[in-house]
Order: C-alpha cells, then structure tokens, then sequence
C-alpha cells in the first residue's frame, strides 16, 4: 500500500507537472524497478515472452492501476495499453484461464 500511495503522488506530480518532469528528466520508471526488482526478474524468467513495455504494464495491474493511469504513465493512448493487456494475457496463457489478468498478477506479485 505505501508503494501504491507513493506512485499515487508520481501520477498526481505527472499530471500537474508532466512537461516539467520531462524537461528534467525525472524518471518514475527508476524507482518502481528498485522497488519491485524480485517481481520483474520473476516475471520475466517464468514468461520470457513478455517484453519489458509488457512487464511494466505487469505491475501496474497488479498494483490496481486502470488503463488511463497506466496510458499516462507510459504515454502511450488507452487503446494501446488494451491491446498490450490482450497480448500479455495470451502470453501468459490466460485466455485459457478463468482468472482475470490483474488478479493473476496481484497473486503473483505477492508470491515474488
């Protein structure tokens, strides 16, 4: 939760601020990967076929994050975070599943 509280702010800071951050170059990406380290190697190791933009995506879900925050975070749209949730689910093997994605990852996340 005070992972979740603290990446809360970045959205909030991004959002009020976003051309100033870019400017300075300030990177949230950095801090959720020293963070969550365990769960992106894992991740990657148990499904190789996920790329790195897939990964994050990942945790996002995982941490409860709706495609609109995760599209301003990566800006990327809405539709291409859709898109990019389908194929994650098909790499996984999901779409032969009855969990959904963001409960899967949940459940991964505290098992990494």
């Amino acid at each position: 939760s005070l992972q979740r509280q603290k990446i809360r702010e970045i959205y909030k800071k991004i959002n009020l601020e976003s051309s100033t951050l870019i400017s300075n170059g300030e990177n949230h990406l950095n801090l959720i990967n020293e963070l969550n380290i365990d769960f992106f190697n894992t991740l990657k190791s148990r499904f190789p076929k996920l790329n790195e933009s897939e990964i994050i995506i990942c945790y996002y879900l995982a941490m409860d994050f709706k495609n609109k925050e995760i599209a301003l975070f990566l800006n990327r749209t809405i539709r291409a975070i859709e898109s990019k949730r389908y194929r994650i689910s098909k790499k996984i093997g999901l779409d032969k599943r009855d969990d959904s994605l963001p409960e899967f990852l949940k459940a991964f996340l505290t098992t990494s």
